[in-house]
């Protein structure tokens, strides 16, 4: 097992890194959601799909 790591052990330390990037990125848009930020930037009126959005109710 040793030998296999160290024998790809580049393709094992980008596998690591890339993982731990998508595990920040979904954090950090779990935390935006709870927190109601959304992920455009919170402009409504320069997005195409406001009305889609935010329907009067």
């Amino acid at each position: 097992m040793i030998q296999f790591i160290l024998s790809n052990l580049g393709t094992v330390i980008i596998s690591l890194v890339l993982a731990s990037i998508v595990a920040f990125v979904i954090r950090k848009m779990i935390k935006d959601k709870k927190q109601g930020k959304g992920c455009c930037g919170s402009s409504c009126g320069e997005c195409g799909h406001s009305s889609g959005c935010h329907q009067d109710k």
